[in-house]
């Protein structure tokens, strides 16, 4: 009515749409292509049905990779203006998810396609690559439509629908698992903590149910329950507290039964018999009877597989009585009982223990066929461990018996007190072996050493003490042959008076009297023993055949008797380790040996056998004079070996003139400590020819110390030739044999070398001198190279390089270059004042040049103290403490040594339990929106700088502009070394306000570049800070 424009068509035929308030045209309807209707706007639908036939409903959405999931887009740009989405997903593992529409009508239908390589996850749905998944808003949230691919609706979508999946027309719900490549497994999980079960019911009761711990319950209890294995085996429940099978019951194995002693039993009956054949437990009498060729009443084989005791058979007799008396407790007791009266029983044994039997590969330590413990206990009278009360029974035992020892070595091994004989006999305390006998017809004991027929009595090895005093003392060791008139004797021992003699008789002395005994070694009162003789010296303890040199002070003493004869033989067995033979000194340390093989003999302190003594070796010069010739070991870091070489020629060790030739006389090569001809080297080498070397040190491979070292007195070392024959001079070496003489020298022995001319002829003594910072000409005249390339100063590469100058040193000048026509181009002047000046006026007169991967300055300025004042740094950066002034006026020191002072997001700063911030999202103490919020993730939190600015002993100041987001916060500045060093620091309190906030360190002795810290919450807290304008210079307080 007011004349605006509603509808109109447009010149293409395009029905165009106007609000009708006057405002243009912005929606519109039209025909695009054959048989299509198209509109460039929205379409609003608000029926119940839109009905969309052989098409798709919208052009997909196509997304790309989400790395770190969330959702797919804002409801604006996604689910309020299209349906289906394609998302390439490439990352794996990522939840995502549709964000809830502007409009919350329920409704609202999504379709999400993965065309990616990788599944996601999204509303508790995995869709993988190639697969997609209808979503419906039910008002509130997304839930689950059709699976896509032509899948049908799944299981998990039935049971949201209504919990309850239903069979109807007979047919059966199968789960069918594909025998594919890949099988998957039919699950039903129940998670932890969980009290639900899988459960089967009849009518809604219980029939089976599997816990979630994995427990099976079957409800019915008779046949009709339990278990039906095949169709004939059943296992079901027929009591309370009674399992039971119709069928047999077959172990193939091992079956354990435990039950309670004192109220139930074990027993075994034969179908339809109530009488027991074996019981276990509950009292009663047991039996096991049967007719088979062996019959074993109670078979035990327990079984551990642990490390734990194991007891076959074990029986206890427990008597509860509280008074009274008990005639007999037995815990185990076993008899034969032989009921046939017209048969024979070969053995009867009450009890048998049969040897342990052991698997392939196993092994028993201790294998016991009967084993007693301790039965004399507290109030037991008379404790026994094996009582045969039997007095004529006889008592075998097949191995060796041990009484005291569990390893006897004999028949019969006692290790302790053995009494034989008479009953209360006495004797002297300490007696081992104790033999009571009253015999008095010949020896009281005989030990036999065989049982032939044909032998005395008293043959063997008789010990005996006789009463008559002629034989009083002695005994007789005999060789087992007698005759009725002699007995001969392998040892017959006599007390011989003040001495024991050991040596033979003529004729049995117990039954011949006339008999001689022969004395073959004594043993006298003293002690002393010999061997052949009798008499002994003053100190003598050992002495074999009589002397006839008296050697009083010798404590053992050989004579060979004969020419022929070796006075001491010591032979080794066959592989013989130890040594053949020792020398020690009182206190057993060896300080000579003879090794196993005996061809080594080792004079000195063995290594670890006690205080260290040098071994030693002298040859007397064969005169009264007492005087030798010593060969002693030094002290030494590692064996050595002296070899005497199989080769011509003399060698001579002898401090004297006496060699035995003459230096000059030449011929054969020798070595001597002292020529015989002039006796002034205490060293003398000489070549046996002209073309002969006189000497060759030659090292070891791969030789590491010095071939040859030249020291004074106290072993200072002067000059060597090391491992690769360079020479070093600790001092001087003088170019001439002639005193005066040009000479090298390091006086200072600093490091520096000087070349000194001849002290004669107008020559300084320092014509060149190179310390380390330093290489200086000296001269009394003018020193003047005319033409540095003839004379070898000029080659390039050189540190200094005079290409076509001269170099001249006056009085007038420190250090002067010239170039060919004579203009000074470089010059020094005796106060260290430099002068540069060009050639050309197209000539650089400055070029410093940094080498590659240059880190050091290019250009440093100080001042008197060696303090920068400008410098050049590696990159070209310059840095000037003092002021910068122009025509006009000038500036002040200034310098920022951070990077990204603004931006606080970049990877130049290291956030350490903060998280990463987002650029520019705070406006900063300038008004712009460049100021970042920095919030600690943990307490303590960091975030810092490492500079490009080494430590120096001077004072650093950190500033930066900070603000609280809220109320006030508390945070710590401080300047550490980025490898050691840490600085103090600086609690500030940050407001709403923007303030600047600073800290100042100096670095001396830091390592590392200078590192700058912001720690928003403190060092010992967390917090949130906003920052901006970081800045770290060379000065006391902020710039």
């Amino acid at each position: 009515s007011a004349g605006n424009k509603l509808t109109a068509f447009d010149s293409a035929g395009k029905l165009q749409f106007a609000d009708g308030a006057g405002g243009a045209s912005d929606t519109n309807l039209y025909r695009s292509t054959t048989s299509t209707l198209k509109t460039d706007s929205n379409l609003v639908v608000s029926g119940s049905q839109f009905t969309n036939n052989a098409s798709t409903l919208n052009t997909a959405q196509v997304l790309g990779n989400f790395a770190t999931g969330g959702a797919i887009g804002t409801a604006a740009a996604t689910v309020d203006v299209d349906t289906s989405f394609a998302i390439a997903q490439t990352t794996a593992g990522q939840t995502l998810s549709l964000p809830s529409p502007t409009d919350a009508t329920a409704g609202r239908i999504a379709y999400v396609l993965n065309t990616g390589t990788t599944s996601f996850t999204m509303h508790s749905v995995t869709i993988p690559a190639g697969y997609g998944q209808i979503y419906i808003w039910n008002g509130t949230a997304w839930i689950l439509g059709a699976s896509g691919g032509g899948s049908a609706i799944t299981l998990q979508a039935a049971y949201d629908g209504g919990n309850t999946l239903s069979t109807s027309n007979a047919r059966d719900l199968a789960v069918t698992l594909a025998d594919t490549a890949t099988d998957a497994n039919f699950k039903i999980n129940v998670a932890t903590g969980s009290t639900g079960a899988l459960k089967v019911q009849n009518n809604g009761t219980d029939v089976l149910s599997i816990g979630s711990a994995g427990q099976l319950a079957l409800a019915v209890q008779g046949s009709t329950g339990g278990l039906l294995i095949g169709t004939d085996t059943n296992l079901y429940r027929s009591a309370a507290g009674t399992l039971k099978t119709d069928g047999a019951f077959n172990v193939g194995s091992t079956l354990f039964l435990n039950v309670d002693p004192s109220t139930g039993f074990i027993g075994i009956a034969q179908a339809g018999n109530s009488s027991t054949y074996l019981r276990l437990g509950g009292g009663g009498t047991n039996y096991s009877r049967n007719s088979v060729s062996t019959v074993v009443g109670i078979s035990s084989i327990p079984v551990n597989t642990g490390a734990g005791n194991i007891v076959g058979i074990q029986g206890q007799a427990l008597s509860s009585s509280t008074g009274g008396t008990v005639q007999n407790l037995t815990g185990v007791t076993g008899n034969v009982r032989f009921a046939n009266a017209t048969g024979t029983l070969i053995n009867a044994y009450g009890l048998s223990a049969d040897s342990a039997t052991i698997s392939a590969g196993g092994t028993v330590t201790n294998s016991y066929g009967l084993y007693v413990n301790a039965q004399k206990i507290t109030g037991v009278t008379n404790g026994y461990g094996i009582y045969q009360a039997g007095t004529t029974d006889l008592n075998y035992f097949g191995g060796n018996v041990g009484i005291g020892t569990t390893t006897p070595n004999a028949t019969l091994d006692v290790n302790g007190t053995a009494q034989i004989g008479r009953s209360g006999q006495a004797f002297p305390a300490g007696t081992d072996v104790r033999l009571a006998v009253g015999n008095s017809n010949g020896p009281s004991v005989n030990i036999i050493s065989n049982q032939a027929a044909t032998l005395a009595a008293t043959s063997g090895i008789q010990l005996t003490t006789y009463g008559s005093a002629k034989y009083a003392g002695y005994f007789a060791v005999n060789n087992g042959v007698a005759t009725s008139s002699s007995e001969a004797n392998v040892l017959f021992v006599g007390n011989g008076g003040s001495a024991t003699r050991f040596g033979t008789w003529s004729n049995n002395p117990f039954s011949n009297a006339s008999t001689t005994f022969t004395t073959q070694a004594t043993l006298d009162s003293a002690g002393n023993f010999g061997i052949g003789t009798a008499t002994f010296g003053t100190n003598n303890r050992l002495l074999v055949n009589a002397y006839s040199t008296v050697d009083n002070l010798a404590t053992a003493q050989i004579n060979t008797n004969a020419a022929t004869n070796k006075g001491l033989v010591i032979q080794g067995v066959a592989s013989q380790t130890a040594d053949l033979l020792q020398l020690q000194d009182s206190t057993g340390n060896v300080n000579a040996k003879f090794s196993a093989t005996g061809n080594g003999l080792t004079l000195g302190r063995i290594a670890a056998s006690g205080t260290v003594t040098a071994g030693s070796l002298t040859f007397g010069d064969g005169t009264i004079d007492n005087f030798g010739v010593t060969l002693q070991s030094a002290v030494l870091g590692s064996s050595q070996t002296v070899t005497i070489p199989n080769a011509t020629g003399t060698i001579c060790l002898q401090n004297s003139v006496s060699c035995g030739f003459a230096a000059s006389s030449g011929g054969s090569a020798y070595i001597q400590n002292q020529s015989a001809a002039a006796q002034t080297a205490n060293f003398f080498i000489q070549s046996a020819a002209a073309g002969t070397i006189g000497g060759i040190i030659r090292g070891a491979g791969s030789q590491t110390a010095d071939l040859l070292q030249f020291q004074n007195s106290a072993g200072a070392v002067l000059a060597k030739f090391d491992p690769s024959g360079g020479l070093t001079v600790n001092n001087i070496i003088n170019l001439s044999t002639t005193a005066g003489g040009p000479t090298i020298t390091s006086p200072n022995n600093d490091g520096s070398i000087r070349i000194n001319g001849p002290t004669g002829g107008g020559f300084a003594q320092n014509l060149l001198m190179v310390t380390t910072n330093t290489v200086q000409f000296t001269s009394a005249a003018a020193f003047t190279q005319t033409n540095p390339a003839a004379n070898g100063l000029a080659p390039s590469g050189y540190g200094v390089n005079f290409t076509n100058g001269d170099i001249t040193h006056t009085l007038s000048y420190g250090l002067r270059v010239q170039n060919n026509n004579g203009t000074t181009t470089f010059n020094v002047n005796p106060h260290g004042s430099t002068t540069i000046s060009n050639y050309a006026a197209t000539d650089t007169n400055l070029v410093l040049k940094g080498a590659a991967s240059q880190t050091a300055d290019l250009l440093q300025l100080q001042d008197s103290t060696g303090a920068n004042l400008n410098r050049i740094t590696a990159a070209g950066n310059q840095e000037n403490l003092g002021y910068y002034n122009n025509p006009v006026g000038g500036i002040g020191a200034f310098a920022n040594l951070l990077t990204y002072s603004e931006q606080f997001d970049n990877a130049a700063w290291t956030k350490t339990n903060v998280t990463a911030p987002t650029a520019d999202t705070i406006a900063a103490a300038d008004g712009n929106t460049t100021a970042e919020s920095l919030a600690d993730s943990a307490s303590g939190g960091s975030v810092s700088q490492t500079s490009g600015t080494a430590p120096t002993n001077a004072n650093y100041t950190f500033s930066v502009w900070l603000k609280a987001p809220s109320g006030t916060q508390s945070v710590d500045l401080r300047i550490d070394g980025a490898t050691t060093g840490t600085g103090t620091v600086n609690t500030v309190t940050a407001t709403t306000t923007w303030q600047r906030f600073s800290v100042t360190q100096n670095t001396n002795g830091f390592t590392g570049n200078i590192k700058v810290l912001i720690f928003p919450g403190g060092t010992g807290a967390s917090g949130t800070i906003h920052a901006w304008g970081a800045q770290l210079v060379l000065a006391s307080v902020p710039q």
